[in-house]
């Protein structure tokens, strides 16, 4: 047990940060204490922020590059994976969906679209009111912006009447 520095809380020495430089081996504030410091400075110091950033990526461009081009590399499959899984997760979240209701939509739909009923691909959209938030079902990009301009007050009338004049031709 130790006790933290800022919240001076007695805490099992695994929620402290390493800090090899000190004579204990461990960071003098808890995690939480150290992450809500960042975050506030964070907030208080943004030019000052960006200004470290910056002289840190031109300190390191070169090995940043390279670490960059190695993972991307060694791990492209997975990184693509990952954004995929992540990405999801955050949209399935802003819809209010689990990851279970997602994939008894898709298994519903067949895997296919709700319109054209095309396989789908790589990208799935989630169809939503945009009135209520309620989830209507999955469409693939094109069906997904199609049914977008829709949605929107005269776009049909001005769609068709830009279409006579043509066909007039």
């Amino acid at each position: 047990m130790k006790i933290c520095s800022k919240c001076h809380k007695p805490k099992d020495e695994s929620l402290f940060s390493k800090d090899e430089r000190l004579k204990s081996g461990i960071a003098a504030h808890c995690k939480k204490c150290a992450y809500k410091f960042v975050n506030e400075w964070r907030i208080e110091n943004p030019k000052k922020r960006s200004s470290i950033q910056e002289r840190y990526y031109l300190k390191h461009k070169k090995s940043l590059k390279e670490k960059r081009k190695t993972r991307e590399n060694n791990d492209w499959d997975k990184t693509i994976e990952k954004r995929k899984i992540y990405g999801r997760r955050s949209l399935l979240k802003k819809y209010g969906l689990t990851t279970k209701d997602f994939n008894h939509l898709l298994d519903k739909q067949g895997n296919r679209c709700s319109i054209c009923k095309k396989i789908f691909s790589k990208i799935i959209n989630i169809d939503h009111c945009h009135k209520t938030g309620k989830t209507r079902g999955l469409l693939c990009t094109g069906c997904n912006v199609s049914l977008g301009h829709l949605e929107k007050e005269g776009f049909l009338e001005k769609a068709n009447e830009y279409l006579s004049i043509y066909n007039k031709i």
